[in-house]
Protein backbone atom coordinates (compact mmCIF):
# COMPACT_ATOMS: atom_id res chain seq x y z
CA UNK A 1 0.00 0.00 0.00
CA UNK A 2 2.67 2.08 -0.36
CA UNK A 3 2.73 3.77 3.05
CA UNK A 4 6.20 2.32 4.14
CA UNK A 5 5.34 2.36 7.72
CA UNK A 6 8.03 -0.77 8.88
CA UNK A 7 11.65 0.08 8.56
CA UNK A 8 12.44 -3.70 6.63
CA UNK A 9 9.91 -2.61 3.70
CA UNK A 10 12.27 0.61 3.25
CA UNK A 11 15.22 -0.60 3.68
CA UNK A 12 14.14 -2.58 0.12
CA UNK A 13 13.70 0.51 -1.71
CA UNK A 14 17.04 2.15 0.05
CA UNK A 15 19.10 -0.73 -1.24
CA UNK A 16 17.18 -0.67 -4.17
CA UNK A 17 18.81 3.27 -5.19
CA UNK A 18 22.20 2.56 -3.96
CA UNK A 19 22.50 -0.27 -6.31
CA UNK A 20 21.03 2.07 -9.31
CA UNK A 21 22.95 5.07 -8.22
CA UNK A 22 19.98 7.05 -7.59
CA UNK A 23 19.90 9.61 -4.53
CA UNK A 24 17.16 7.79 -2.01
CA UNK A 25 14.42 10.41 -0.69
CA UNK A 26 11.74 9.39 1.94
CA UNK A 27 8.36 11.77 1.70
CA UNK A 28 7.05 11.68 5.20
CA UNK A 29 3.26 12.36 5.05
CA UNK A 30 2.18 13.61 8.44
CA UNK A 31 -0.71 15.09 9.73
CA UNK A 32 -2.59 15.16 13.21
CA UNK A 33 -4.85 12.64 14.34
CA UNK A 34 -8.34 15.46 13.89
CA UNK A 35 -7.14 16.00 10.51
CA UNK A 36 -7.23 12.26 9.27
CA UNK A 37 -10.48 11.32 10.89
CA UNK A 38 -11.95 14.84 9.55
CA UNK A 39 -10.39 13.61 5.73
CA UNK A 40 -11.74 9.94 6.07
CA UNK A 41 -15.02 11.78 7.24
CA UNK A 42 -15.44 13.43 3.91
CA UNK A 43 -14.15 10.54 1.52
CA UNK A 44 -16.59 8.51 3.34
CA UNK A 45 -19.67 11.43 2.81
CA UNK A 46 -18.35 12.36 -0.20
CA UNK A 47 -17.81 8.78 -2.08
CA UNK A 48 -15.89 8.04 -5.37
CA UNK A 49 -12.33 7.62 -3.73
CA UNK A 50 -10.44 4.00 -4.64
CA UNK A 51 -9.24 3.88 -1.07
CA UNK A 52 -10.64 1.59 1.37
CA UNK A 53 -9.06 3.15 4.07
CA UNK A 54 -11.39 3.59 6.97
CA UNK A 55 -10.95 4.35 10.91
CA UNK A 56 -10.12 0.54 11.72
CA UNK A 57 -7.23 0.57 9.24
CA UNK A 58 -5.79 4.43 10.15
CA UNK A 59 -5.81 2.89 13.78
CA UNK A 60 -3.90 -0.18 12.78
CA UNK A 61 -1.63 2.23 10.76
CA UNK A 62 -0.30 4.22 13.84
CA UNK A 63 -0.06 1.04 15.67
CA UNK A 64 2.53 -0.73 13.33
CA UNK A 65 4.57 2.52 12.27
CA UNK A 66 8.55 2.43 12.74
CA UNK A 67 10.57 5.67 13.70
CA UNK A 68 12.78 6.95 11.34
CA UNK A 69 16.48 5.96 11.78
CA UNK A 70 18.71 8.78 12.21
CA UNK A 71 19.86 7.96 8.48
CA UNK A 72 17.11 7.84 7.12
CA UNK A 73 15.86 11.16 9.03
CA UNK A 74 18.86 12.61 6.73
CA UNK A 75 16.88 11.64 3.67
CA UNK A 76 13.77 12.84 5.08
CA UNK A 77 11.03 15.34 3.30
CA UNK A 78 8.43 16.19 5.93
CA UNK A 79 5.26 17.22 3.99
CA UNK A 80 2.03 18.49 6.64
CA UNK A 81 -1.32 19.65 5.40
CA UNK A 82 0.13 23.58 4.55
CA UNK A 83 3.50 22.35 2.89
CA UNK A 84 3.37 23.51 -0.51
CA UNK A 85 4.19 21.88 -3.34
CA UNK A 86 7.07 23.91 -4.09
CA UNK A 87 8.70 23.35 -1.00
CA UNK A 88 8.55 19.88 -2.14
CA UNK A 89 9.97 20.29 -5.03
CA UNK A 90 12.63 22.02 -4.06
CA UNK A 91 13.49 19.93 -1.28
CA UNK A 92 13.47 17.10 -4.15
CA UNK A 93 15.55 18.93 -6.45
CA UNK A 94 17.37 20.98 -4.17
CA UNK A 95 18.25 18.19 -1.24
CA UNK A 96 17.15 20.39 1.52
CA UNK A 97 14.57 19.84 4.20
CA UNK A 98 10.53 20.78 2.77
CA UNK A 99 9.20 23.09 5.38
CA UNK A 100 6.46 21.99 7.22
Amino acid sequence: DATFLRRAHRDVFARLAAQAGVPYRILHCVADPDTLAARLDHRRRTGGDPSEADEAVLARQWHQVEALSAWETERELRAGPDTRLEALVAGLCGGGPAAS
